[in-house]
Parts: structure tokens; C-alpha cells; sequence
């Protein structure tokens, strides 16, 4: 830490903490306009748009919290309770969207180039670098986290105008994409273990493991391969009920 630039240390901060808050607006609105889309009533329109947004938000403050004091929990339990604040919220997201049938049907009704286009935020990740030229971070951590991100964050815009266009093979690509983010995801955290790179001790960097990074991405991912799949079923269900239509 004594060779980072503070400099560095508060723009990196101010950078993941907005790509933070535009996550939760972004969510907040998608959500509440896939809501009308779905069907829903007004109140359960009001009581998606409050979990989804309030839920984002208190996520997000835990995850601010953790990342100023998760250095001062003694050293034996640091990586447990990281793992706990990291996995904790994101599997109740998960049950939340396995468990209620209007969060289903909410993320069904969104366009699925909306959630491929809200990773365009990933580009973020280029906020290592720095981080590795200063030796704060290992290169075989920092680049191979950096490079996939932004390459995740960087194709998004790209997919979701394949998908927007109905571009041939346009649905294997987005799952393809989706599936390169999450194993980048999952690899990047494996990594820092493997390594033993300092990440939680580093504030701004906390805050990517605790909420931006894996846990958000991951949930965004899942949130489109659903999506994804959910769209192609119901197209496929249109087209077959078209076609007996039909009269011969």
C-alpha cells in the first residue's frame, strides 16, 4: 500500500464506486420498465422496483462498508467473511429470482439486449493496471482480470446489436459472450487466491470483489442466459402455434 499513489487510490475509488451506483440505477430502471412490459400490476410494479433498487442499495452500502473494514476482522477470518459478504447477497438474489414467479416473469419480458448491454460497465477494469504498475497486484492476476473485462465490457454494445438485429447465429454468440464473462469472473477471484493478491487490503479493489465485479456480473450473466433462453422458447412457441395456424 505505501507505494500507491493516494492519487490513485481516490480516483480509483470515486471510478468503481460510480460504476457502482450507475449499476443500481441502471437496474432500478430496466427492472421497473421490463415490469410494465410483463404485465404486472401497479403495486407489484412498485414492490419490484422497491426490492430490486432498495436490495441493489443495501448491497451496495454493505459492500462499501466491508471494503473500509474488512482489513481490521483478524487475519483468520478475513478470507471466510470476504467469501460471506461476497456470496451472501448474490445467492439470495438468486433465490429471489428462482422463488418469485414476477421476477421470472420480469426478467423473461425484458429485451435481452438491454441486460447484454448493461455490461458494458466491465470496461472498468482497466482500473488494475495501475494498480500493477505500482507492483500493488501480480501480473498474472491484473492483466488476464483487466484484459477479460474489458473485453467482456467492450463486445456488449456488439451482441446486443446482433440480438437487436436478429442476426444469424446471433443467440449462440450471446450465450458464448455470457459464458467468456462468467468463467473471466470466476477465474479473476481464483487467481488472487492462488496468489495471494492483496485485494481486500486495497480499498477500492475491495469494493470490485464485494459487489461490482463478480458477484454483479455473475448475477447479470445468469440474469441474460435465462433471458436468453426464455425469449428463444417463447419465439420458438409463436412460430409453431403460427404454423398450425396455417392453413394448409
Amino acid at each position: 500500500m505505501t507505494n500507491i499513489p493516494s492519487s490513485l487510490l481516490l480516483l480509483s475509488g470515486w471510478l468503481i464506486a460510480l460504476a457502482g451506483v450507475f449499476m443500481i440505477v441502471l437496474y432500478t430502471f430496466l427492472l421497473t420498465v421490463a415490469s410494465g412490459r410483463a404485465g404486472l400490476s401497479p403495486r407489484m410494479r412498485a414492490v419490484v422496483s422497491l426490492l430490486s433498487g432498495g436490495g441493489l442499495a443495501a448491497w451496495f452500502a454493505l459492500a462499501l462498508v466491508a471494503a473500509r473494514a474488512i482489513h481490521l476482522a483478524p487475519i483468520a477470518i478475513r478470507r471466510p467473511l470476504a467469501l460471506t459478504l461476497v456470496f451472501a447477497p448474490f445467492l439470495l438474489a438468486i433465490a429471489c429470482l428462482s422463488a418469485s414467479r414476477s421476477f421470472r416473469l420480469v426478467n423473461a419480458a425484458t429485451p435481452s439486449s438491454w441486460l447484454i448491454r448493461a455490461q458494458l460497465y466491465r470496461v472498468v477494469g482497466f482500473v488494475f493496471l495501475p494498480f500493477l504498475y505500482f507492483g500493488a497486484l501480480p501480473a498474472a492476476f491484473a492483466l488476464p482480470a483487466a484484459i477479460g473485462d474489458m473485453i467482456t465490457g467492450i463486445a456488449s454494445p456488439f451482441v446486443a446489436s446482433a440480438i437487436d438485429g436478429h442476426k444469424r447465429g446471433a443467440f449462440g454468440w450471446a450465450v458464448v459472450w455470457n459464458l467468456f464473462g462468467i468463467v473471466d469472473l470466476i477465474a479473476a477471484p481464483t487467481a488472487a487466491i492462488l496468489l495471494r493478491a492483496n485485494l481486500v487490503n486495497i480499498e477500492p479493489l475491495a469494493l470490485v470483489g464485494f459487489f461490482v465485479g463478480p458477484p454483479l456480473g455473475i448475477l447479470t450473466h445468469l440474469l441474460s442466459l435465462r433471458n436468453l433462453t426464455a425469449t428463444r422458447s417463447a419465439t420458438g412457441s409463436a412460430t409453431g402455434s403460427e404454423l398450425c395456424a396455417t392453413p394448409s
